[in-house]
């Protein structure tokens, strides 16, 4: 009886261990995944910004770094000049880059210097903004010549809605078992590493130049809500808390990893990025 009693429990374990695998609330999302920009997208809704009755102090660069001359752009003696436009945020670092006047062979060098770029906050009656910035890339054989543009006032104002094309995760690579989720992003050549732990406590992920926390370091808290990963991120920036939260959910083959970023002063939505994934084939 004994005997049989242990080949129970065993059985009991392996249907229960089955169960869990196939937990809809904990869909598969492990594979390689491929960012469609023409289906993503990025929104913010910071409060508008005028010049009239505020006192405003333009971003000043304070991290400068040139860009490189693309080696196959120099041995075919071609010259361009790229502009770009760039979100600075409210601790001066570069948010978001996107093409606005593109030449092909340049485009790339421009976006990776231009990121790498840190400024003073940008601030009206001394409340840091996050603003627009435009800046011009010149290419030339024998001169490199970065041009940022001056930032007007005009260029304070709501960000509407656009996507960027500068350090956006292009690829996504998933690893999943019952306990951990580890997702690996691509972007710009670099690959960033965050592991998730629905359920359990929170996960500490060093993400190097990712952002603004201090000593690189990101609490994530995730569960499982109706079969969607949701994760709540904290870090300490310059200016104290902030958080985040990240939502992942997959429809057939189709991923959709959705972004939400609240103001730290009022809680409300300031930044929602949706970032849709094909899987690749």
């Amino acid at each position: 009886m004994r005997r049989l009693a242990i080949l129970s429990g065993s059985a009991l374990m392996i249907l229960a261990a089955a169960a869990r695998a196939q937990d809809p609330q904990a869909p598969d999302f492990s594979g390689q995944w491929v960012l469609d920009a023409s289906k993503s997208s990025t929104r913010t809704n910071t409060l508008p910004v005028r010049a009239t009755g505020g006192a405003i102090r333009e971003p000043r660069k304070i991290k400068d770094v040139p860009p490189t001359y693309p080696p196959d752009a120099l041995g075919a003696k071609l010259s361009g000049s790229v502009l770009l436009e760039a979100i600075l945020d409210r601790d001066g670092f570069i948010a978001d880059v996107r093409v606005l006047r593109s030449a092909p062979k340049f485009d790339q060098a421009a976006i990776d210097a231009v990121w790498q770029w840190e400024y003073t906050p940008t601030t009206v009656d001394g409340v840091a903004h996050e603003v627009f910035m435009s800046v011009m890339v010149n290419f030339s054989l024998g001169t490199q010549m970065v041009q940022p543009s001056p930032v007007p006032v005009a260029a304070l104002r709501p960000f509407g809605t656009g996507l960027g094309l500068g350090r956006l995760p292009l690829e996504l690579a998933i690893a999943q078992d019952a306990r951990k989720l580890t997702l690996t992003r691509t972007m710009g050549g670099e690959s960033l590493k965050a592991s998730y732990a629905p359920g359990a406590k929170a996960v500490i992920n060093k993400l190097k130049n990712y952002g603004s926390a201090k000593d690189n370091a990101y609490s994530y808290t995730s569960r499982w809500d109706a079969g969607r990963l949701v994760t709540d991120i904290a870090w300490t920036g310059p200016h104290g808390l902030r958080t985040a939260t990240e939502v992942i959910a997959r429809n057939a083959e189709t991923l959709t990893v959705t972004t939400t970023r609240q103001d730290p002063g009022t809680g409300a939505d300031e930044f929602v990025q949706t970032l849709v994934y094909t899987r690749r084939q």
